[in-house]
């Protein structure tokens, strides 16, 4: 498949289980119909299952990154 901007041959990639193709030269990414909800629905799963392992466990207990103070920078 061509890039439609350019006309680079464009990279499939799997991004959370759903088909995406790429351009490396302009850098866009292609999805179709229906990709992009996807997609979504699967990254508000995953913030929702970090959110409930930070109440569950305690703000300093995700991998070090949450402190009582804030992010550790």
């Amino acid at each position: 498949m061509q890039c439609p901007v350019d006309s680079t041959t464009l990279v499939s990639l799997t991004h959370h289980d759903v088909p995406t193709e790429y351009c490396p030269q302009c850098r866009g990414m292609w999805l179709w119909p229906g990709a992009l909800q996807r997609i979504v629905e699967r990254e508000v799963d995953e913030i929702e299952a970090f959110e409930a392992t930070c109440r569950k466990e305690g703000p300093t207990s995700v991998a070090g990154l949450v402190t009582t103070a804030g992010i550790r920078r």
